[in-house]
């Protein structure tokens, strides 16, 4: 998972022990091409950074398939509004191409927060560059 500390490191250079925290609780996952990582009306638990393939976020509307995000290697994905209020998902996260993923769970995500509280710059500049983004 080289690419997600070097990814971190764009925003904070990172201790080692940090490092070693966040190397730690990330998890290998491996889905292939059409693999639903999320349903929707499920909570999201966890973020996701593509390590290799593309994630998509879609909801329905009317009977149609709406996209409204995608995630290329070296970005992050995870349903923000599920994610931060532990609610169903307004919206489906599906893997475009056979993928490779590092998964941290919301728990495992607070705990680094609390234990490294400069990993919260990350957090923050990672929000308002998506924020950005999708304005």
């Amino acid at each position: 998972m080289n690419s997600l500390i070097q990814t971190i490191e764009k925003y904070l250079t990172l201790k080692p022990e940090l490092e070693k925290a966040i190397l730690d609780v990330t998890k290998i996952r491996n889905v292939k091409k059409k693999f639903t990582l999320l349903e929707i009306g499920q909570k999201c638990d966890s973020l996701y950074f593509v390590q290799k393939g593309i994630l998509r976020g879609y909801y329905y509307h009317k009977r149609k398939d709406i996209t409204t995000w995608f995630s290329m290697e070296n970005e992050f994905m995870t349903s923000t509004y599920s994610f931060i209020s532990e609610s169903p998902s307004h919206e489906g996260i599906e893997a475009l191409e056979d993928s490779e993923l590092g998964e941290i769970s919301a728990k495992d995500l607070n705990q680094l927060y609390t234990d490294f509280p400069e990993f919260n710059l990350v957090g923050r500049k990672l929000m308002e560059m998506y924020y950005v983004i999708l304005e």
